[in-house]
């Protein structure tokens, strides 16, 4: 885990020098309702979309969604038949929140705002390191968003 990040994750640092809060999260069982069958990459991308979808309609900022880039593991699969093959799979869980911080312009607005989507193997918090350093990565004055009070 890197030392910028708390374990509540509720403040801390970007690469670019923002600082950022957490204001919201939610989070949910990535293939949730998958009854039969494995995922294929057309159904991930479906989940994908459907996050970003929820992320907006869950977390109360009107602002940009920004989508962590998943990882995705191949496995194994073999059926009754003998045949092997493999397929997609998105890690287990969802997760979508709010980051808060300063006015982009210190002149203008009360603050910034972005929604993250992102995937990882255990329920938040903490943050998966390699996305938590996806996160820290972003930058944060060419996605986030003003918003006034």
């Amino acid at each position: 885990m890197s030392s910028n990040q708390p374990a509540n994750l509720g403040r801390f640092h970007l690469n670019c020098g923002v600082t950022v809060s957490l204001d919201s999260i939610v989070q949910w069982r990535t293939y949730a309702g998958l009854i039969v069958g494995v995922p294929d990459q057309a159904m991930n991308e479906r989940r994908i979309s459907d996050a970003k979808k929820t992320a907006a309609e869950k977390l109360s900022m009107d602002c940009f969604i920004h989508l962590i880039i998943p990882e995705i593991t191949m496995r194994h699969r073999s059926s009754s038949h003998g045949k092997v093959g493999k397929y997609p799979v998105l890690p287990p869980i969802t997760c979508a929140a709010v980051l808060d911080s300063e006015p982009l312009d210190k002149s203008e607005g009360f603050g910034s705002a972005l929604k993250i989507v992102w995937f990882q193997d255990d329920w938040a918090l903490p943050v998966q390191p390699a996305v938590f350093k996806q996160i820290c990565a972003l930058p944060w004055s060419e996605l986030a968003q003003e918003y006034w009070v």
